[in-house]
Formats: structure tokens, C-alpha cells, sequence
């Protein structure tokens, strides 16, 4: 195969009929190129990546709203991640569905002023009313401090998992929609 790709790059480059020294600098250029067409097309790739997730995510947002109905009103903080903000406990949080470097969606709960050191009861009570409802919750082990519970969540089971956990939220008696 190498043999064959060699003959044909000899032969489009025009290899075969020049001095070695200017089919050093042909192969150099031709290298050079590619690495401007590889930067480029990787440039392309990231852009395309983050407009369909940014699609996703309006069509997730336009999806939920439907479905509750305005109760609770869902914002968009940015193009890439949509929720609402609730108090548990006299505690600011959001619970939203975002997207990181990851393929796949999240969902959670992060404290918008406070983190776990700095009201742990709170967090921790909050955590275990999620994650033991007996509704499929769980917590990824790497959350940053200020997650009180989030997860990655395939694409087409988000909007179920985000619903879920508003209802778990806003049947609270302990959390108020902050509006």
C-alpha cells in the first residue's frame, strides 16, 4: 500500500523529474499545507461542535418549557446551558442541564454564592433528598465544590432527567422558586 500511495504522490507532486534538494522543499511545503488545512479544519470542527451544542440546548430549553408550563420559568444564563433558581434553606441554587468538554449533557444542582465548605449541612441534606428519591439520581464523583449533585446524561434521556429533578425540587417543601 505505502508503495502505491508513494508512486502516486511522486507522480501528482511531479517528483520523479526534479532535483533532490527542490523535492525536499516540494515534500516540505506539501507538509506545511496539510498542517494549515489540519488547523483549519480543526478550527471548523470545534465551531460546528458548538453550534449543534448550542442547537441542543435551545431545543432542550424550548422542550422543557413546554412541558412545565412555566412553572418554574427556565432562563438561559448562555447559549450553552439553560435552568432556574431556587432557595433551599435560605441557600441560592440553580438547577440546570449545561454541556463541558464532555460528548455527553449534565444535569445538576450548583450553589450560586455558597459550596459545600462553606454551608456543608445544607448541601449534604440537599444532596441526599436528591439522590435518595428512588428516581435514578446519582452524583459524579468529581464535582467541583460548589455542585451539590450533577451527572453526565446521555442526549436523548436529559430532558426526562431535568424534568424529573424539577418536579423533585419544586413538590420540596424545604425549596422556593426564586424568580
Amino acid at each position: 500500500m505505502n508503495n502505491k500511495l508513494d508512486k502516486t504522490l511522486k507522480e501528482t507532486l511531479g517528483l520523479e523529474s526534479i532535483p533532490l534538494s527542490e523535492k525536499i522543499n516540494v515534500i516540505q511545503d506539501q507538509i506545511d499545507n496539510i498542517d494549515k488545512i489540519r488547523e483549519r479544519l480543526s478550527s471548523m470542527l470545534q465551531n460546528y461542535k458548538e453550534q449543534h451544542i448550542r442547537q441542543n440546548i435551545k431545543e432542550w430549553y424550548d422542550k422543557c418549557s413546554n412541558i412545565l408550563s412555566s412553572k418554574p420559568i427556565l432562563t438561559m444564563e448562555d447559549s450553552m446551558e439553560f435552568g432556574f433558581n431556587f432557595k433551599y434553606r435560605n441557600t441560592a441554587f440553580r438547577c440546570c442541564v449545561s454541556f463541558d468538554d464532555n460528548e455527553d449533557p449534565y444535569w445538576g444542582i450548583k450553589g450560586l454564592t455558597e459550596n459545600i465548605d462553606s454551608r456543608p449541612k445544607v448541601f449534604e441534606t440537599l444532596q441526599k433528598m436528591i439522590i435518595q428519591s428512588n428516581k435514578g439520581f446519582h452524583n459524579y464523583e468529581y464535582n467541583p465544590k460548589e455542585w451539590v449533585v450533577s451527572d453526565y446524561e446521555k442526549k436523548e434521556f436529559i430532558i426526562e432527567r431535568f424534568i424529573t429533578l424539577t418536579h423533585l425540587i419544586c413538590d420540596s417543601e424545604f425549596c422556593f422558586i426564586i424568580e
